[in-house]
């Protein structure tokens, strides 16, 4: 999957999960806390939309790691790298 794309998923998955990022723009740069307003509970709600369309599983570990949508790009590719191997 395309960097673009992936972005798009992800953001598709933030605005589905928080009402008030529908009309926020999010980039790769976008932080989850600082600029998009997600709380704790926002962050595990959208990991597990994603992890539940991906057929993916975000170690717990890491979700407590991410500070950027880049950085859940990143977990994302990696997954979605191993379970295409």
């Amino acid at each position: 999957m395309g960097e673009a794309k992936l972005l798009e998923e992800i953001a598709n998955a933030i605005r589905a999960e928080v009402e008030r990022t529908k009309n926020v723009i999010i980039t790769a740069d976008s932080r989850l806390v600082e600029d998009l307003d997600l709380d704790s509970i926002d962050i595990v709600a959208v990991t597990i939309r994603l992890e539940d369309r991906f057929h993916v599983t975000i170690d717990v570990q890491k979700v407590k790691e991410l500070r950027y949508v880049s950085d859940l790009m990143d977990q994302m590719t990696n997954l979605l790298g191993k379970s295409a191997a």
